[in-house]
């Protein structure tokens, strides 16, 4: 390459050279946003069968608070209800003859301390029993399982019944068919099944057993009692007959689970041991023990419903009868009365507090030489 080519490329070097120091560089700009998202609304709908919304809450906070729904003759109200997403449904067919009311369900579960209901009756017969279905398709209407009739209490007017509830799914009102009239499948008590301490701080035992007409292949137990009378501080479940067990001994209630793929039975079958505890400083109290009929359940190796008859327990602390005798000095009702005179009338007062059933009641009072 000659002197004139080289000079010809080192201007052309130079020339890029000055050229870039000209650039303009274009740095993008980046921009930045914070989204932020409120918090999820929280709506309690009544929705038609057809899904339109009748009517609807929107609760401004989470905290407890009390809701009513009320539409053609039905009503639900919450007690103490946690507030989430949920819906209600009222429904005026059932494809089960003996459901006689409208059918009340909610989409999901929710926490709530109970809840009133009263449905719109669909005949003149007379409504003897609640039904619960514990699996019910909220969308078409219908038991996906089946309607099991309950033990809850209700009142009935000519054109409604009402009744409260703790736990929910789906319920409805109807009569007794036929195959609940047979007798029971099975059974449920305690050994004994009426318990009894001397007073205060005493425990006793007792047995929990199942008598069943097929095998019993698993199931759970629940039963309430007054906390203020008695608790139960120790459970043993017989791991002979449920390998796979678990309970919960709570303020009021006891909840006893267990399972045997086997199964075990039919017969007397043992289920567990619990030992009772009298809290009551006066060694004076009577509780009923009773069983959660709603949510307690027996299963067969098929996994099917095993109808029970559950039979419920007592608690007795201390004394079962109190008599308190008193008299009237003229301003106050006292234990005794020095001033009495012979020829003069007075008034007595018995009261007697019995802590069990009592019938045919006679009260015999021979009076003392002295008032």
């Amino acid at each position: 390459m000659g002197k004139k080519e080289v000079l010809i490329v080192l201007l052309i070097l130079i020339d890029i050279i000055l050229g870039l120091s000209f650039v303009k560089f274009i740095i993008p700009k980046i921009t930045t946003s914070i989204i932020y998202s409120s918090p999820e609304e929280i709506t309690i709908s009544l929705l038609s069968q057809e899904n339109d919304v009748i009517s609807q809450i929107a609760p401004k906070t989470k905290e407890i608070t009390n809701i009513s729904f009320e539409h053609q003759g039905n009503r639900i109200e919450f007690i103490s209800l946690k507030p989430k997403t949920f819906n209600i449904k009222f429904f005026a067919k059932s494809d089960k003859d003996f459901i006689k009311t409208d059918i009340v369900a909610i989409s999901w579960d929710v926490d709530f301390e109970k809840a009133r209901i009263t449905l719109k009756k669909r005949t003149d017969e007379e409504i003897n029993v609640i039904y619960k279905c514990k699996t019910f398709d909220f969308n078409k209407g219908k038991c996906k399982s089946e309607w099991i009739p309950t033990d809850i209490e209700f009142e009935q007017t000519a054109d409604s019944i009402t009744f409260e509830v703790s736990s929910f799914s789906a319920y409805s009102g109807g009569t007794v068919v036929a195959p609940f009239f047979q007798p029971p499948a099975g059974l449920v008590y305690f050994v004994p099944e009426n318990m009894a301490v001397p007073g205060y701080c005493n425990t006793t035992t007792a047995s929990i057993w199942v008598n069943t007409s097929v095998a019993l292949s698993a199931g759970q137990l629940i039963f309430h009692y007054d906390p203020t009378c008695m608790n139960v501080t120790s459970c043993v479940v017989n791991s002979s007959n449920w390998p796979i067990n678990a309970y919960s001994l709570r303020y009021g209630t006891t909840a006893i689970d267990f399972a045997n793929p086997f199964g075990v039975g039919p017969g007397s079958i043992h289920i567990a041991d619990i030992t009772v505890h009298c809290v009551d400083a006066k060694s004076n109290c009577r509780t009923l023990i009773y069983w959660n009929t709603t949510n307690s359940y027996l299963q067969d190796t098929n996994g099917n419903t095993i109808y029970s008859t559950f039979n419920n327990g007592t608690f007795i602390c201390g004394k079962l009868l109190k008599v308190n005798k008193t008299v009237w000095n003229g301003t106050a009702w006292v234990d005794s009365l020095n001033t009495a005179q012979v020829g003069n009338e007075y008034r007595f007062k018995i009261n007697i507090t019995a802590y069990t059933n009592l019938t045919n009641i006679t009260v015999n009072d021979t009076l003392s030489g002295v008032i």
